[in-house]
């Protein structure tokens, strides 16, 4: 059997504090914990930073060659392959307090909200099918969270760990102001992914589910997230 060399693989990813940042040590605890698996197997790393949606466009095209950080949908998976999922994110509904709600049991019972969301980020299967709300759509995650706060939308729909952190740096306000709606939405898993049409893309992506489940096994991964903080 001839032996299929590791090579160099070009992964593109976005800011996406506090877990991916071209501004974190690393790129990010989640940067360090792809890279860490990609070498055990002997591959080479080198990451670009971009707006999500050039990375998947990018990916989608096989001109490079993984996009890290990408929730499953059934329609991603027809020109995306899959990586076994190596994070969870918990995903909910932002308000701020002074909107009256704490709750809800149906989506139904937001209609008369303005929900924000961030273009092409996949919240949950329910909700993004839910036509009947009425969702704001920004470019971006941050200018989702200044329209909240800004009084120009209700509530946001988001990934709570992500949200938090980028309050954390705002100057005028704080978490005191807003509550996470019960229940959450979905947990959400964090896969990589790569192009049906890149020849060798379940090579590769096997090759990070090996690498993954051995920095598992031995603890390395667990050591990872301690020295990032988490």
């Amino acid at each position: 059997m001839t032996k299929v060399l590791a090579r160099d693989i070009t992964i593109v990813t976005t800011d996406w504090e506090p877990y991916f940042a071209s501004t974190l040590e690393e790129g990010g605890v989640l940067t360090e914990i792809v890279k860490t698996a990609f070498k055990r197997k002997g591959h080479k790393i080198s990451l670009q930073w971009y707006p999500w949606k050039r990375c998947m466009v990018l990916v989608a095209k096989g001109k490079r060659d993984i996009a890290l950080g990408a929730y499953f949908s059934k329609e991603r998976a027809k020109t995306y392959y899959y990586s076994d999922p190596f994070f969870d994110i918990n995903v909910g509904i932002i308000a701020l307090k002074e909107a009256g709600i704490t709750s809800y049991s149906s989506l139904h019972e937001l209609k008369e909200y303005t929900i924000g969301v961030t273009k092409n980020w996949v919240n949950s299967a329910e909700f993004d099918k839910a036509d009947y709300l009425r969702k704001d759509i920004s470019q971006s995650h941050i200018i989702t969270i200044r329209k909240l706060f800004g009084r120009r939308i209700d509530m946001i729909v988001t990934s709570i760990p992500v949200f938090q952190y980028e309050v954390g740096r705002l100057k005028h306000h704080n978490l005191s102001e807003i509550v996470v709606l019960n229940p959450l939405l979905s947990t959400n898993e964090l896969y990589l992914i790569s192009s049906i049409k890149l020849k060798d893309h379940k090579k590769i992506i096997q090759d990070f589910n090996k690498g993954l489940a051995e920095i598992k096994k031995d603890g390395t991964y667990g050591k990872i997230f301690s020295k990032h903080g988490f």
